[in-house]
């Protein structure tokens, strides 16, 4: 599903409530995650592996033709009939990225991106066209298998360039949405949720990194704005009425 902004001005980020389901199969894949990421760092990938995957302790790992017209060190482990390949940053020997392929069948792999703390990114395709449409971020990779998300991310153009995050509560509303109007990843809008309405919407219109603009919102009708003209982070005077 394809992401858009309504016309009341809060992001659609659709279903952004509902339960994550993973392939089956995938929480059991998942637990050798951290078996792979030792294997890959106590073999320092390219030391290791040799210039042609032909090194000491280079067993299991080789290279692919990678999109930059290089290549990328992989190790692949198979899950029965299921292959979980480990792509290895070679300046720094971490484990970047695992592809989890039913069948070995690479095309329709499941891609988990590693950041150095741990934390991960899952895209997903949930309409079946080819385009990711939603990212799972996780605050500890070891937690995809419980579902856990951090957050999820959306691109609102629908090309695959993720300017919008939406965070959720403990009952799975949708409390609170980041976007990033210049889809370079720093946000400058950020709407609040109570019960799952919007209620409140702060924005950086500037792009200097503090607020000067505030909405408020009441049953999700915009019912007040005010401004920071001189730039002291608060409103200028009493706040303007609706539209």
């Amino acid at each position: 599903m394809s992401s858009r902004r309504s016309e009341g001005g809060q992001t659609n980020c659709g279903a952004v409530s509902d339960r994550i389901r993973l392939p089956v199969g995938f929480e059991f894949q998942v637990l050798l995650v951290g078996l792979s990421l030792s294997v890959a760092a106590g073999f320092m990938a390219c030391q290791a592996a040799g210039p042609y995957g032909d090194g000491p302790f280079g067993a299991g790992f080789r290279r692919i033709p990678a999109s930059d017209c290089g290549t990328t060190l992989v190790h692949d482990s198979r899950i029965g009939p299921d292959v979980l390949r480990s792509v290895i940053d070679e300046r720094t020997g971490r484990v970047r990225e695992l592809r989890v392929a039913p069948g070995g069948d690479f095309a329709n792999a499941v891609r988990v991106y590693l950041d150095e703390d741990r934390r991960a990114r899952v895209p997903r395709d949930l309409d079946g066209d080819g385009v990711a449409d939603r990212w799972e971020y996780y605050a500890d990779v070891r937690r995809i298998g419980s579902g856990a998300v951090e957050k999820l991310g959306f691109s609102l153009a629908g090309d695959e360039i993720v300017d919008a995050w939406v965070f959720s509560d403990e009952q799975g509303e949708v409390s609170r949405v980041e976007v990033s109007t210049g889809r370079d990843g720093v946000v400058d809008r950020w709407e609040h949720y109570r019960g799952g309405e919007l209620v409140r919407v702060e924005a950086d219109r500037d792009r200097d990194g503090r607020v000067d603009h505030w909405s408020t919102y009441r049953r999700g009708i915009l019912s007040a704005t005010a401004s920071d003209a001189d730039g002291d982070g608060r409103p200028d005077g009493p706040p303007a009425g609706g539209r």
